[in-house]
């Protein structure tokens, strides 16, 4: 509850109070009593809808789902440590394409740190069908400031003539050690080669 609506929730709570000792007074008896009291809960449920829907913003990770998905309300927590990726183009049968050139966007929530390395990642195919990080395609360093943001990285790698699936690793870089902590590792990027 905001500290700047307290003081509305307590008049209220009075004045409901009082229409409500004022309807026991007339034992249920008096209609403008409870008309009253009927026109104060309505007024008061109302306003309270209001307040509260005007105190939920539209969360960070609305602008990549769309619509109402992805949207965060007053009773969701913000992510922690949250990132993830996407790019202009998603193709069904292999999630998001890229190739040389083009843009990946990284998407960071509630993030406790300021500087950020990713990578790309070969995805291979193991012989027990298992799948494993292969060639590292590209690397990157980068910064933010706020605990909110969207970082773009134009697709530039080691192996352009790479096509096939790929894996998007994200690390905060801890100040003054750097150490790395990893906060995503997904499959989901198609690498369709060079630029046209």
């Amino acid at each position: 509850m905001k500290v700047k609506f307290f003081l509305v929730y307590v008049l209220a709570g009075a004045a409901f109070l009082a229409v409500s000792l004022w309807v026991w007074l007339s034992r249920g008896t008096n209609p403008k009593a409870i008309k009253a009291k009927y026109k104060l809960g309505g007024i008061m449920l109302v306003a309270w809808s209001i307040i509260a829907t005007a105190s939920c913003e539209r969360g960070p990770l609305s602008n990549i789902f769309g619509g109402n998905d992805g949207e965060i309300m007053c009773y969701d927590p913000v992510p922690s440590n949250y990132a993830s990726f996407y790019t202009e183009k998603w193709e069904q049968e292999t999630g998001y394409a890229l190739k040389t050139g083009e843009t990946l966007t990284v998407v960071l929530v509630g993030v406790d740190y300021k500087d950020f390395r990713i990578a790309i990642n070969c995805r291979v195919a193991g012989e027990t069908g298992e799948e494993s990080i292969g060639a590292l395609l590209q690397t990157e360093d980068f910064a933010i400031e706020g605990n909110s943001s969207e970082h773009q990285v134009k697709y530039a790698p080691s192996d352009p003539t790479f096509t096939g699936q790929a894996v998007v690793r994200i690390w905060g870089l801890r100040e003054g050690d750097g150490e790395a902590e990893l906060l995503f590792s997904q499959p989901g990027l198609y690498i369709t080669g060079g630029e046209d």
